[in-house]
């Protein structure tokens, strides 16, 4: 009968240690990482990123974070100061892909983004980082041939949703602007060899635009990348 109170024992163990994370994760203040989360965006891109909300994260067996008030900001020759703005970004995760080194979100979400892409009056997009070119070209050729045999792990979104967005694409040269104004868009997926179901429904200049269809799968849109 030991063998069953070793049983017991280890038992009420585990659950131990899974209230323990579950508190320390629930109590952690995740806003402490808001300055590394910055200085990573900064040190890649040049730019700032802020975040301006509280970052909230929910446990459970798809755990989820949310940040409100995100802003990334524009290249300095740029229109504004701000590349891309957020209201509320929330992303939620499956925790079992995870062990096996995958990564799968179950949802990402983006409230009223309003994004800039343009180009100055010598074609140069905003898109353009220096810093982050000049990291690339100051590494070794022994250094790089290492990375490009490094395998990103997979990612995965089965949900996909944009609400109440802008988008807006601004030439420096010819002066012309185009603007879509997102009600609405959402794509979801049911795996990776599942094809991408999404809809539409935004304004093009002005003008009303819905569409709807299907493409994929993720995983023939990706094996080129990988």
């Amino acid at each position: 009968m030991r063998w069953k109170w070793i049983i017991a024992g280890f038992c009420g163990v585990i659950v131990v240690l899974i209230i323990a994370v579950y508190v320390i994760l629930s109590t952690y203040d995740f806003n402490s990482l808001k300055p590394q989360i910055t200085k990573a965006a900064r040190d890649a891109t040049g730019r700032e990123l802020t975040l301006g909300g509280d970052i909230r994260l929910k446990i459970g067996l798809t755990p989820s974070l949310m940040v409100k008030n995100v802003g990334f900001q524009n290249a300095p020759w740029g229109s504004r100061p701000k590349m891309a703005t957020i209201k509320r970004f929330e992303v939620q995760v499956a925790l079992v892909p995870l062990i096996f080194g995958n990564i799968e979100l179950k949802r990402l979400i983006l409230v009223e983004p309003d994004i800039l892409i343009e180009t100055n009056r010598s074609g140069k997009s905003n898109l353009e980082f220096e810093t982050q070119k000049k990291a690339i070209s100051e590494k070794p050729k022994e250094e790089t041939a290492q990375k490009k045999e490094m395998k990103l792990p997979a990612l995965f979104v089965n949900e996909f949703r944009i609400s109440k967005g802008e988008l807006t694409y601004r030439d420096g040269r010819s002066g012309k602007t185009m603007v879509v104004a997102l009600d609405s868009l959402t794509a979801n997926a049911s795996g990776l060899e599942s094809p991408v179901k999404w809809r539409l429904k935004a304004a093009y200049n002005g003008e009303p635009l819905e569409a709807e269809g299907t493409i994929g799968p993720l995983a023939a849109l990706t094996v080129g990348a990988r």
